[in-house]
């Protein structure tokens, strides 16, 4: 919207203090799964769709922190 207006500045840094604080004593959890070889991400993907796969694999990480990253 700001780029519409023909606004240069980042607005949306100036909601983040805002944002923070409501998030004030939240709990979060962080699954650590095991490291991705850089070795893995070849031609096969353009790098959308290899974001895409990294993204499916850490959204099913909860359920399976030993799960190790396929490139099907």
């Amino acid at each position: 919207m700001r780029k519409f207006l023909g606004i240069k500045a980042n607005i949306e840094m100036f909601f983040l203090p805002k944002e923070t604080y409501n998030h004030k004593n939240a709990h979060y959890t962080i699954t650590v799964g095991k490291p991705i070889s850089w070795e893995v991400f070849d031609k096969r993907y353009k790098p959308i769709e290899w974001a895409d796969k990294v993204k499916q694999h850490c959204y099913k990480l909860p359920g399976d922190k030993d799960r190790q990253f396929l490139a099907k």
